[in-house]
């Protein structure tokens, strides 16, 4: 009978293990690779390049959905800026005081009592 505490396992030659490359080796690769001629990036800088010559129907569609797509955040940015403005200025206009220094009917000399110009819409004293 065998014994059942063998823990040592047959011996088989031993493979070759593959060279590990480091994870900067593999990047630099992968960074050449893009930018040889035929790679992703340069591609891209192909398209980039001739977009001023090919005008609006010449050019890549990717770079007409960027610029289109930073087109529409401006509009964005600038629209909210307006509504800034506009609502400054609103706000301004309804909380505006048309107090004078002297009330003709207030001999004292006092402040005026008046609401501004947003009377008309506030509701009545008791």
């Amino acid at each position: 009978m065998p014994a059942l505490n063998n823990t040592t396992a047959p011996k088989t030659p031993e493979q070759p293990q593959p060279k590990r490359t480091s994870r900067f080796t593999a990047v630099r690769v992968w960074w050449a690779t893009t930018w040889s001629e035929g790679g992703v990036l340069h591609q891209r800088w192909e398209d980039l390049r001739r977009a001023p010559k090919g005008g609006w129907h010449g050019m890549a569609h990717w770079i007409k959905a960027v610029l289109g797509l930073a087109g529409i955040c401006l509009v964005i940015l600038l629209l909210d800026g307006a509504t800034d403005v506009l609502a400054d200025a609103i706000h301004y206009l309804l909380t505006a005081d048309d107090r004078r220094e002297t009330d003709p009917l207030n001999a004292e000399g006092r402040a005026s009592t008046s609401p501004g110009t947003g009377a008309p819409f506030s509701p009545p004293e008791e």
